[in-house]
């Protein structure tokens, strides 16, 4: 049996080959950015999520708070108080956090110094309700409601915070002035 060369079978096999091998590196390289992409926007989200929860534990404190003053308003008794000891290290402590999150971000930050003096206004006339009724048995209804604006102040300031990091999630990070949330 003779063997003949067919040259033009193996040059064929050579070109199919070598565009199977094209094909698989760039399906390959594609595959490894949509991962890199997807593990990108993982993260995004990972992190919008943290700072929408930090935003809510701070109206929480806040909230803990004012029910810890409001029990203590209506009983004298200062057991009602343990929710309002310490809310202002713990409300700046978390507003410090958030700070670092968004740190680059400028919209944000602006937000946070918003969110940052009306937590202070009101902790401050929580304190001052509180020493009102200790010294004298009781309070001014004109500074509980103050007290009710700077929680509605500080809920709107929130809830404009929660939207801004959904929407910067949402659009992507480059129409939001720089990355919202990914650290660097």
């Amino acid at each position: 049996m003779i063997r003949v060369a067919r040259p033009a079978l193996l040059r064929n096999l050579q070109i199919g080959f070598g565009l199977s091998l094209l094909i698989l590196i760039v399906t390959s390289i594609a595959s490894w950015s949509s991962i890199r992409n997807l593990m990108d926007s993982s993260r995004l989200v990972d992190h919008t999520d943290s700072v929408i929860n930090e935003l809510n534990v701070t109206l929480a404190t806040l909230t803990d708070a004012e029910t810890g003053q409001r029990g203590y308003l209506l009983t004298a008794d200062t057991a009602f108080l343990r929710p309002y000891v310490g809310a202002n290290d713990r409300a700046v402590a978390i507003i410090d956090k958030i700070q670092t999150m968004t740190m680059d971000n400028p919209v944000q930050q602006s937000n946070l110094r918003e969110l940052r003096d009306v937590v202070a206004h009101r902790l401050n006339l929580l304190q001052e309700i509180i020493t009102q009724k200790q010294n004298d048995n009781i309070f001014s209804l004109e500074d509980v409601r103050k007290g009710r604006g700077y929680m509605d102040q500080a809920r709107a300031v929130i809830l404009r915070m929660q939207g801004r990091s959904t929407g910067c999630w949402r659009r992507g990070s480059k129409r939001c002035g720089g990355s919202p949330y990914l650290p660097r």
